[in-house]
């Protein structure tokens, strides 16, 4: 065996430790520590629809577009079978919208939410969220407007046997509060399908 091929069985023993450590401290702090948190990446698809009244003219306008964005929070194990906790996520996106020579373009957006559930089985968990949300709607006249209200959703979780991640599956609904803009009421309103990975660590202050 060459020195080369003996560094690399070394290092992929080595790896092979510290994944099964990395398992085994895992599936014992779970035990230890009720209270778990996390961070997070997702994406998915958005489907809104926004619906414009000017002077007793109304449109309902559709699109759709691609969704991705980061977050994070903390769950309190309530005994084998339900979790309650908060999140935060911010998110990017490309849905366009046009109408009348004019575009829009849903911007960032912010959520902060309380999240609760219930296991389904010892790996896999359903739950729900409701909070408060801002998105920015760009608008090619007027510029950068802020709408602000609420979201709500539910989602499952399953955990990935052996290692502190969890991959999940959500819907978010986002209705935002009306806007006057330009004289005109702008109601938007639009769903989130997103997929995504959680990494998961325990106690309050992280490893």
């Amino acid at each position: 065996m060459s020195d080369y091929q003996r560094i690399i069985v070394n290092l992929l023993a080595l790896a092979g430790v510290a994944i099964i450590a990395m398992a085994y401290w895992t599936a014992e702090a779970a035990k230890a520590n009720p209270l778990s948190c996390y961070v997070e990446a997702s994406g998915g698809a958005s489907v809104a629809s926004t619906g414009v009244s000017d002077g007793g003219t109304s449109v309902d306008l559709g699109s759709d577009g691609f969704q991705g964005g980061v977050g994070g929070g903390c769950d309190l194990r309530l005994g084998k079978d339900a979790i309650i906790g908060g999140l935060v996520r911010g998110d990017v996106g490309s849905n366009t919208f046009k109408a009348d020579g004019e575009s829009a373009k849903f911007g960032n957006s912010g959520m902060v939410a309380l999240r609760g559930g219930i296991y389904l089985n010892d790996s896999v968990l359903a739950y729900g969220i409701i909070g408060g949300m801002i998105q920015k709607l760009d608008i090619s006249s007027v510029g950068n407007t802020d709408f602000s209200g609420l979201v709500y959703g539910a989602g499952v979780e399953m955990v990935v046997d052996r290692l502190p991640v969890d991959l999940f599956a959500e819907i978010n609904r986002y209705s935002p509060s009306n806007e006057v803009i330009d004289g005109a009421i702008v109601d938007p309103e639009y769903t989130i399908f997103r997929v995504g990975i959680r990494y998961r660590f325990y106690g309050a202050f992280g490893r």
